[in-house]
């Protein structure tokens, strides 16, 4: 069954909140494409620091419900929004990748989006 809530096993670090993001835009249409996951990997495999086990976040994002994906949504967004500019533009610009790479771009995503600017701005 899916999970409501995110597990608190460990507090989020910078990494960790870049890829939930990602992954929450991602799985907002209800649907995962290998051309979302691409970008994705992508932009982590252009990053040597980048300390984060892609295969275990997506199997954790999807164990839970969309009310859970809201909220880890929200947290990452919220640690994210003291990041420098340049460092969120890079973020959006990989988010708009996501939402583009399946050719399709639904209102959860576009939600999402505005959500982003909202908390960012």
């Amino acid at each position: 069954m899916p999970e409501n809530k995110v597990s608190s096993d460990a507090f989020m670090n910078k990494n960790e909140a870049v890829v939930n993001l990602f992954l929450s835009v991602m799985v907002s249409d209800g649907d995962v494409s290998d051309s979302e996951i691409a970008v994705i990997e992508d932009f982590i495999g252009n990053l040597h620091s980048f300390d984060v086990n892609l295969e275990a976040s997506v199997k954790k994002i999807s164990s839970l419900t969309p009310e859970g994906i809201s909220s880890l949504f929200d947290e990452s967004i919220v640690f994210l929004k003291d990041i420098p500019m340049d460092e969120k533009i890079l973020l959006l610009d990989k988010i708009n990748d996501i939402i583009e790479a399946d050719g399709i771009i639904a209102e959860g995503e576009t939600n999402m989006l505005m959500k982003i600017n909202s908390i960012w701005n």
